[in-house]
């Protein structure tokens, strides 16, 4: 019989998922292979949407203010190179 808490179907999904990885892994793989073309294109078409261009620039610019000196960094010792 299914658990009724929320907790415990939370828990009981990550541990199937921790024991089944690889053949969970597998299916998402052969999915894939076999639907890649409409994957693909609907990807594309999401991305083209403008709320999400906007909320992708949002998360890049909050990434780039909180790692800012990583990134210039990094940089730094690309253009030394």
């Amino acid at each position: 019989m299914p658990y009724k808490d929320p907790e415990k179907i939370k828990e009981q999904n990550r541990k199937y998922r921790q024991k089944n990885k690889e053949k969970i892994a597998e299916k998402r793989r052969k999915y894939y292979q076999e639907n890649r073309d409409e994957i693909i294109k609907k990807s594309t078409e999401r991305n083209k949407k403008p709320e999400v261009k906007e909320k992708k620039k949002e998360i890049q610019k909050k990434y780039y203010e909180s790692n800012k000196e990583k990134i210039v960094a990094y940089h730094k010792k690309w253009e030394k190179e």
